[in-house]
């Protein structure tokens, strides 16, 4: 299965574990042959910038999905799902969406998910029929 994007100058894109950065003052388009997770840099989350739970909860989500492991993040996610629904248990519709994912195996689908999580946790969903437009990080 092939994947094609558009990448704008100086847009960078993370396929597994390695960062593709747009080195030219035009557009460059890509055709991915192949079953790697790509994430573009709008979706990608730098460490640093997981400064609350909910974007914690994307960080881990984020590295499974990139490493194509999420056994090896499973306590990790699930110690983050539990602290975060403590401190706001009105994100649950959101956290189910994220593990019914999980639980289809459907690591991109999950990821692109918690999302919303990050969204909610944010202010700018108020219920889970809203969807908001993604801004990335």
């Amino acid at each position: 299965m092939s994947l094609r994007i558009i990448l704008k100058p100086g847009e960078q894109l993370y396929i597994g574990s390695a960062q593709v950065s747009v080195d030219s003052q035009s557009q460059t388009r890509l055709l991915i042959e192949g079953e790697l997770p790509v994430v573009r840099e709008r979706d990608y989350l730098p460490a640093e910038k997981a400064t609350s739970t909910a974007r914690q909860l994307y960080l881990v989500l984020q590295r499974a999905y990139l490493q194509d492991d999420f056994d090896s993040y499973r306590d990790e996610y699930f110690r983050l799902v539990g602290m975060h629904l403590s401190a706001q248990p009105t994100a649950s519709p959101y956290i189910m969406e994220v593990n019914s994912m999980l639980g289809e195996k459907r690591l991109y689908a999950a990821l692109r998910a918690s999302r919303k999580v990050v969204q909610f946790d944010e202010g700018l969903l108020t219920s889970s029929e809203e969807s908001a437009r993604w801004e990335g990080f």
